[in-house]
């Protein structure tokens, strides 16, 4: 079973970036836009929108666990 990544609060708050570690959908900086809490998503997950910082056209919802779990996501703007 792979260590699951301990992320601090602030890393899921609106306007938190995110680095995609391969691009997606064209971008790899992206932002928290919206969240979703756990009650009101249709999946019973507590969902966040991500959006690309240079596209704010490019938009889509992920839920958190998978965001936390996906290791091609990495807090913060990276540059690597």
């Amino acid at each position: 079973m792979a260590n699951k990544r301990h992320l601090p609060t602030k890393a899921f708050m609106i306007n938190a970036p995110w680095t995609a570690t391969l691009p997606v959908q064209g971008w790899r900086h992206y932002r928290i836009a919206g969240t979703k809490p756990a009650s009101k998503s249709e999946s019973g997950e507590a969902m966040v929108e991500m959006m690309a910082v240079c596209d704010r056209a490019v938009r889509f919802w992920l839920s958190r666990r998978e965001l936390i779990a996906d290791l091609n996501w990495v807090t913060g703007w990276r540059d690597d």
